[in-house]
C-alpha cells in the first residue's frame, strides 16, 4: 500500500498530518522538507517544463489512480515559492483529492492568478494556500520564535523568520497575522 492511500476517504489538516506523521517517527523540523515528505507519502513530483503550461505554477492530478504533483520550473525558480508551491499542491491532496471516494482523473491546476475575494477567487485554492502556510509554518513553532524574540526585547526580525521557516517574507506576515501577530 502506498503511503498516501492511508488518506483516502478522509479530510486531514496541515496540523493533523503533522501530529500523524510525528506518531509514525517522522518528527517535522524546521524548515519542513517538503519534498521528503511528499516523497514520504509516495506521491510523484514531476518538474519537468511544459511551455503549454506558462502561466501555471503547480498542479496535482490522478492517473492511474495515482496522485502526481507537477510542478513549473520556471515560475518556481525561488527555493521559497518552489517549497509553497509543493505544499499547496498537497493541500489540494489531503483536503480535495484524497477525501473523494472515487477518482476520475480528478486535477488541480494553479494558474498565476491572485488568490483574494477580489480576483478569480476560489475557495479551494484558498483552502490549499492555508494548508501551505499552516505546513511549512506550524503555529506552535511560529509562536516559540516569536516569544523568544519578545523575551529577548528585541523587534520582530521577518527576515530571520522567513529564512528560518525557507518561506518568502510576504508568506510570513500573512502568516503572523493569522496567528494574530503584529509584526
Amino acid at each position: 500500500m502506498k503511503n498516501y492511500e492511508a488518506f483516502r476517504k478522509k479530510t486531514i489538516s496541515a496540523p493533523e498530518l503533522h501530529g500523524i506523521l510525528e506518531k509514525s517517527n517522522m518528527p517535522f523540523p524546521v524548515p519542513v522538507d517538503i519534498e521528503k515528505l511528499i516523497k514520504f507519502l509516495n506521491i510523484k513530483i514531476e518538474n519537468k517544463p511544459d511551455f503549454t503550461k506558462m502561466k501555471v505554477l503547480g498542479s496535482i492530478r490522478v492517473e492511474n489512480n495515482e496522485p502526481i504533483i507537477w510542478i513549473n520550473k520556471i515560475a518556481n525558480q525561488l527555493n521559497e515559492r518552489k517549497r509553497f508551491t509543493l505544499a499547496h499542491e498537497l493541500g489540494h491532496y489531503m483536503l480535495h483529492l484524497a477525501p473523494l471516494s472515487t477518482w476520475n482523473n480528478e486535477a488541480f491546476v494553479d494558474e498565476k492568478i491572485g488568490f483574494n475575494r477580489d480576483d478569480e477567487w476560489d475557495h479551494r485554492e484558498m483552502e490549499a494556500n492555508g494548508f501551505a502556510a499552516q505546513l511549512l509554518m506550524p503555529a506552535h513553532i511560529v509562536r516559540d520564535k516569536v516569544n523568544k524574540y519578545i523575551n529577548n526585547n528585541q523587534p520582530l526580525d521577518i527576515e530571520k523568520l522567513s529564512s528560518e521557516f525557507e518561506v518568502s517574507k510576504v508568506a510570513m506576515k500573512y502568516r503572523l497575522q493569522a496567528l494574530g501577530i503584529e509584526s
